[in-house]
């Protein structure tokens, strides 16, 4: 994985991030990134990985949405955590970006 400052750069500057757990909701690319450097700061032991990616492009061309699993290893967990998570896209100057993800368990 590349550098986490990098990771902010996929996200629109008003994205809006869904966490099933602990129930938060993390508005801004912004307040994204402190999120991040303070968990991956807390976290060095951790494997994540992205399983069943579906991609749709609306028909705009403009827009899309992105389903997958995500599964973690390591860390405070035991055994495998998996969250399905949904991203929704736009394509903004050319670049596609996340505006919003939502996270929920794929075994509700």
């Amino acid at each position: 994985m590349g550098k986490i400052e990098d990771l902010d750069r996929l996200f629109t500057k008003d994205c809006c991030i869904r966490l099933e757990e602990p129930g938060r909701t993390v508005r801004t690319r912004s307040n994204l990134a402190a999120l991040l450097n303070t968990a991956f700061r807390a976290v060095r032991d951790i494997r994540i990985r992205f399983h069943d990616i579906h991609i749709s492009v609306g028909p705009d061309k403009e827009t899309a949405e992105t389903v997958l699993t995500a599964t973690a290893k390591g860390f405070e967990f035991e055994g495998i955590q998996a969250k399905e998570i949904v991203l929704e896209w736009v394509k903004k100057e050319g670049e596609w970006l996340i505006c919003s993800a939502n996270e929920r368990s794929p075994f509700r």
